[in-house]
């Protein structure tokens, strides 16, 4: 690729910039219709695991609330005081009764997320594997940069690569 200093007209501008956005796209993988679908993907994974701990801080931030509340009417007498309210018991109640799903949940959700990232990385491997697309290989090796993924893997032989990929 040239350098935009050596453009001599527009025309050699606009190629050079269109030859950098494809660049980028190689880059970025979003030539391969595949990989697009697996980021988008773990993409939506991310997004149910903020949402999912948005409304639980949701509830959690009403009950002690909720709490405050009922400790601040208690206070006679006291126009303008705030009551001093220890927190912990309300929390420590609120998760006794929805601890057990928030961490069934929040099992479900990593393990739906890691499966996702191994088919992501299995492609990625694949793809750099067929020497198509060199930025591929340097892509894995920087997701998994220290090697954690490929010793997670090992330890969870269960977690392979979602089946279901549509091919395209």
């Amino acid at each position: 690729m040239q350098t935009l200093p050596s453009a001599t007209s527009v025309d050699d501008v606009l190629r050079q910039h269109a030859d950098f956005l494809d660049s980028c796209l190689v880059q970025c993988t979003l030539t391969d219709p595949r990989l697009v679908k697996l980021v988008a993907r773990l993409l939506a994974h991310c997004l149910k695991f903020a949402q999912f701990v948005e409304t639980f801080l949701k509830e959690l931030s009403g009950a002690v609330d909720a709490h405050r509340a009922a400790a601040a009417a208690t206070v006679a007498g006291a126009v303008g005081a705030a009551a001093a309210t220890d927190d912990e018991p309300v929390v420590a109640q609120f998760m006794s009764v929805h601890g057990g799903e928030f961490y069934r949940m929040l099992g479900h959700l990593d393990a739906s997320f890691m499966a996702s990232l191994f088919t992501l990385l299995s492609a990625l491997q694949a793809e750099s594997q067929r020497g198509s697309n060199p930025g591929m290989a340097h892509l894995y090796a920087c997701l998994d940069y220290n090697g954690f993924y490929a010793e997670y893997r090992e330890r969870h032989a269960e977690l392979q690569p979602v089946a279901n990929v549509p091919k395209v």
